[in-house]
């Protein structure tokens, strides 16, 4: 929720009606599956400001964000409505403000880059979530054509960090990718059969 408001809703009917949740028999209830994460520290960080903020730990903020990254943020706000004894003030965020390059990325790889927005990879961390959730999550890292573990780090940077950081970020990578395919096609060019590389 917004925290200037200065007026709550006016809204009177029941929401399950004019917008029905797609999920109503669905159960995440139960975390039956699990994940395989190495969180950066900057992500980390973020995390914990919101862990702070809502008296959530880290797993339960990762679920919610993951939730609402597959599924929306209307969905989350019917698994709220049903599971609000579990779930209460969770709507009520607000995204930490975009954190800015402050370096340039010339002639970084891109693991040098990662470490220089997000932070070194210091928590190992096994996530259970709910099997359907997983499931969602792992199509969406298919289409992306990306590791889950690498989905899912952009995810929660962009989710917390802000579209800004999120599009620097993109853009350091798409440069390091950009000005290593010349080298790499001109190494390839000098190799001849039978010869060692050339590079």
């Amino acid at each position: 929720m917004w925290p200037y408001a200065t007026r709550g809703s006016r809204f009177m009917s029941d929401v399950s009606e004019i917008s029905p949740s797609a999920l109503e028999a669905e159960d995440f209830s139960t975390n039956a599956a699990s994940i395989k994460l190495w969180l950066p520290e900057k992500l980390v960080a973020a995390i914990d400001v919101l862990c702070d903020q809502h008296d959530a730990s880290r797993p339960d903020v990762l679920r919610w964000i993951l939730f609402e990254h597959v599924f929306g943020r209307v969905e989350l706000a019917h698994l709220k409505r049903r599971m609000s004894a579990r779930l209460k003030e969770m709507e009520k965020i607000e995204i930490m403000r975009s954190a800015r390059r402050s370096a340039t990325e010339e002639g970084s790889t891109p693991r040098e880059i990662n470490a220089r927005h997000l932070g070194k990879a210091t928590e190992d961390l096994k996530l259970f979530l709910p099997a359907r959730l997983k499931l969602e999550l792992q199509d969406l890292a298919d289409a992306a054509k990306q590791a889950l573990s690498d989905y899912l780090r952009a995810v929660l940077a962009r989710h917390l960090l802000g579209e800004r950081f999120f599009r620097d970020w993109q853009a350091a990578l798409a440069k390091a990718k950009a000005e290593a395919e010349p080298s790499f096609r001109e190494c390839s060019r000098l190799r001849q059969p039978g010869s060692l590389p050339a590079c």
